[in-house]
């Protein structure tokens, strides 16, 4: 997306230079590089990176004593360009979620008849809507353009979605409540969550739609949340709750080749696997870890809040 496009709308008001602030990550080696835009006392969290390290992401402010959510880029130079806002949003709700190397990015918005999608290229929103649903939740795009996200005819939207070379395919896990495609990498993998048996559980599918469903070690009752993945890094991200309480990111190394895993099994309720991964918070300092996002490199973004503070944090491996 350029900065300079003449197609740029009125809602890419200001560019500035974001303040930075470094805090320890405990639980592994990153440097974390936080980030904020004035003004945005009502949430602020990184959804999306790609490989040259820019990231999208929305953030909240107060005004008549009501939530406005926007979205953002926040370039790899430390420039934000914002706010973001589609031009149907009817709600005051516009959150991007993903960001490719082309610089396309994909969110939803509230309209006036639920959410819908969006495509952000060269300074033009594109609407986007799966199966004809008045909700629509676009939450993932890769490096060909492929989608994935959530829709249905209700709030919470109910089935997952990719697209497969432009065509949509419906993600679905036996037995749930509902699924949500969260992340989409090169290779058409993909990550995401669905409630079964009362509690939340992560799944990633493979290219050819083979599934494995999982938890963190460290996760309570209320489960594990995927959110990215990145085939050439080999990385899955996301959060979970914990047993007694607090929300952690984690980062999981997959090795195993996704179209190995055993296939679906028929529409029959998927066992549960507990994977192997590391910890993440974004600050000594008590609060909440969100991992959101993953490029090729490694480096995770995502968000942090306390009862008084919410930030946007970059984490790049130490090496």
């Amino acid at each position: 997306m350029s900065r300079m496009s003449s197609k740029i709308s009125t809602g890419f008001a200001r560019l500035v230079v974001a303040a930075c602030i470094s805090f320890p990550l405990l639980a592994q080696h990153y440097a974390v590089t936080t980030f904020s835009i004035p003004g945005a006392n009502g949430g602020m969290i990184g959804n999306g990176i790609n490989d040259q390290g820019d990231v999208t992401g929305s953030y909240g402010y107060i005004a008549d004593k009501r939530t406005i959510e926007r979205g953002f880029v926040r370039y790899a130079d430390g420039s934000l360009l914002y706010p973001l806002i589609d031009p149907n949003d009817r709600s005051n709700f516009t959150a991007p979620y993903g960001i490719n190397n082309a610089g396309v990015i994909a969110g939803y918005y509230a309209g006036s008849q639920g959410y819908n999608g969006f495509l952000l290229a060269n300074g033009t929103y594109t609407d986007f809507q799966v199966f004809g649903s008045l909700n629509t939740q676009l939450l993932a795009i890769n490096v060909s353009g492929d989608l994935a996200g959530a829709y249905g005819p209700i709030t919470p939207t109910a089935n997952g979605f990719v697209t497969v070379a432009g065509a949509p395919v419906q993600v679905d896990i036996a037995g749930a409540l509902y699924t949500h495609v969260t992340g989409l990498a090169d290779d058409g993998s993909a990550v995401g969550f669905a409630q079964l048996d009362g509690q939340i559980v992560s799944f990633v599918r493979g290219p050819k739609g083979k599934v494995k469903i999982f938890q963190v070690p460290n996760a309570g009752p209320a489960g594990t949340v995927a959110q990215g993945i990145n085939s050439e890094a080999q990385l899955i991200v996301g959060y979970y709750y914990g047993a007694t309480g607090g929300i952690f990111g984690f980062v999981y190394h997959y090795s195993k080749a996704l179209n190995e895993l055993a296939p679906d099994a028929g529409g029959t309720k998927p066992a549960i696997e507990r994977v192997d991964a590391t910890t993440v918070n974004a600050s000594a300092q008590s609060g909440y870890t969100f991992v959101q996002g993953v490029n090729s490199l490694g480096v995770i973004v995502g968000g942090w809040s306390s009862s008084k503070v919410s930030l946007g944090f970059i984490g790049t491996p130490i090496q």
